[in-house]
């Protein structure tokens, strides 16, 4: 795996680390708010609050990923073209 790659991989991680914790912060929102308003309102708020940030994350490192390809194939490209 080439450095690009590992670069990929440890973002990754960052991003797995962080979203557990705002998984962690938000089940500790649901759980207070649980106990002032009731726990089925503020776990259907707290899982939607989990999935807007799920898919923010998800779009984050999409575009990430895709960056770094197109990065990639521009240097496959002009490397050929120096080798012309």
């Amino acid at each position: 795996m080439d450095g690009l790659g590992r670069e990929l991989i440890a973002f990754l991680k960052q991003v797995v680390w962080a979203l557990f914790l705002v998984y962690l912060i938000l089940l500790g929102a649901a759980y207070l708010f649980g106990k002032q308003v009731g726990f089925e309102i503020s776990i259907w708020v707290c899982l939607g609050s989990a999935a807007l940030v799920t898919v923010t994350f998800a779009s984050i490192y999409i575009c990430n990923a895709a960056l770094i390809a197109l990065e990639e194939l521009v240097k496959r490209r002009r490397d050929r073209r120096a080798k012309k």
